[in-house]
C-alpha cells in the first residue's frame, strides 16, 4: 500500500518503512507526526485506489522523525559583465528525515504498518586520511599485480636494453612523452 501526501508545498509518495526527506518540520527527533493532507491511497494487492478531491477523507500517514539536518550548500553567484558587479551568497536548506510508520484509510478497518525497526548504529564514513591510505594501498596492489616479474636467466644488461627499447617505443623517435 502507498499514499501520496502533501507537506511543505510538495507531494511525496510514501510506503510503510520508507524514509523520506521533507521540508523542515518543527517536531523534535523521535516524535511521531501525522500527515492528514493525503491526496491518494492505493493498495496494489486489492486494486483499491482512493483519490481525494482535494484530500482523501479520513486517510492519514503516520511517521516518526528520524533526523533534522541541512542540505549541502548551494552557491548563488550574481554578476553583470563589464560593470564590476559580483555577489556571492550561499544557502543550505533545512530538512527533516522521517520514517513512515503506517498508512491509514477509512475504507479498511486496520492501518497498514511498517515492519519493526531494529536500531542500527550509525555507519561512520572513513576520515579523509583513512580514505587516502586505503586508495594508496589499493593502487599499490594494482601496480604490483600488473608488474611483470624479471626472468632469472637474464643479465642486468639484457633487461636494461629491453627497457630502453620499450622506452623509445613508448615515447616515439623524438623522445617526447607525446603529451603536448
Amino acid at each position: 500500500m502507498y499514499a501520496i501526501f502533501e507537506s511543505g508545498g510538495k507531494q511525496h509518495r510514501a510506503e510503510p518503512g520508507q524514509r523520506l526527506a521533507l521540508e523542515k518540520l518543527t517536531a523534535p527527533v523521535g516524535e511521531t507526526v501525522v500527515f492528514d493532507r493525503v491526496l491518494l491511497v492505493r493498495d496494489p494487492d486489492s486494486g483499491d485506489c482512493r483519490i481525494g478531491a482535494p484530500y482523501v477523507e479520513g486517510a492519514e500517514v503516520t511517521a516518526s522523525v528520524v533526523a533534522q539536518y541541512r542540505d549541502p550548500k548551494v552557491v548563488v553567484f550574481k554578476r553583470k559583465r563589464r560593470k564590476g558587479y559580483r555577489r556571492k551568497q550561499g544557502h543550505r536548506q533545512q530538512r527533516t528525515q522521517v520514517r513512515v510508520d503506517a498508512i491509514r484509510s477509512d475504507s479498511e478497518s486496520a492501518a497498514v504498518a511498517a515492519p519493526p525497526v531494529t536500531e542500527e548504529p550509525p555507519t561512520e564514513e572513513p576520515s579523509a586520511e583513512e580514505a587516502v591510505a586505503e586508495e594508496t594501498v589499493a593502487a599499490g596492489a594494482e601496480e604490483g599485480a600488473l608488474a611483470e616479474p624479471e626472468s632469472a636467466g637474464e643479465s642486468p644488461e639484457e633487461s636494461g636494453s629491453e627497457s630502453e627499447e620499450s622506452a623509445v617505443a613508448k615515447t616515439g623517435p623524438a623522445g617526447g612523452t607525446g603529451e603536448d
